[in-house]
């Protein structure tokens, strides 16, 4: 499979990922035009906020959701595909869009590892009640953004969202890691992978990705796709994973 198909894939799965996530924040805004999605909770860090392009795109969509959001007063991040939409660049300075240092990439893999085991002393478990939430919330927190953020954003019952699982992962009872699979399609999209500080380097982030790309093999899944933090994409690339697409992102 060429880089294009699997940038597209990728690139519907993150959008699915943030139809479902960001859609269930009660305050918030999810709309879809022809080539734009606004997703915004209305949560106050740019994060919890966002516009993304997709196929068919115009300045006149995106200038409507930035002015849309903006007008609400809510911090908020336009994310634009390179280099798909490079003509855009000019429209984001017009709009006095601060371009962020780090690009993010959206990196895939065909050849989905095998599910070994991972570190003996680790248990992953899939969250079906109110407690496991809390313990992935915890693990979850330890992403970099701000903790107070994180429940109002996860809600109540997220397990129970269609074509999603929600995992933490437990070394003697404490949650240690964190993650979030969004299948769509032969895609399964790899979200929420963060490892509390002291349990890192113990190979626990490796080990759930792995349990949930195995997951979604199980489910009739056979590409993985992901949004790459500088910590964890040497993680993704020994997994195999590459990058198909990256994507410049700019705070308003």
């Amino acid at each position: 499979m060429d880089d294009r198909t699997l940038a597209r894939l990728g690139h519907e799965n993150m959008l699915e990922w943030l139809r479902l996530t960001f859609g269930r924040v009660p305050g918030g805004l999810v709309a879809q035009e022809a080539g734009i999605g606004l997703f915004a909770t209305g949560l106050p860090h740019p994060f919890f906020n966002q516009v993304v392009t997709d196929e068919g795109a115009t300045e006149a969509e995106l200038t409507r959701a930035v002015d849309g959001i903006r007008r609400r007063g809510w911090p908020f991040y336009v994310v634009l595909r390179q280099p798909q939409d490079d003509g855009f660049v000019e429209v984001v300075r017009r709009l006095a869009l601060k371009h962020e240092a780090d690009e993010l990439p959206g990196m895939a893999t065909e050849a989905i590892p095998d599910a070994r085991p991972g570190p003996e002393e680790l248990r992953i478990h899939i969250v079906a009640d109110a407690a496991a939430l809390e313990d992935h919330a915890t693990a979850l927190a330890e992403f970099g953004l701000p903790t107070e953020l994180i429940r109002p954003f996860l809600g109540d019952e997220l397990w129970l969202l269609p074509d999603t699982t929600t995992y933490v992962g437990c070394v003697g009872g404490d949650p240690v890691v964190s993650g979030f699979a969004v299948r769509t399609g032969r895609a399964i999209g790899v979200f929420s992978i963060a490892t509390v500080p002291g349990a890192r380097r113990h190979g626990y982030g490796e080990a759930m990705t792995r349990r949930i790309l195995a997951d979604g093999v199980t489910s009739g899944c056979d590409v993985g796709v992901l949004q790459a933090s500088s910590m964890g994409r040497p993680i993704y690339e020994r997994l195999g994973f590459r990058v198909v697409q990256s994507y410049a992102v700019y705070s308003g």
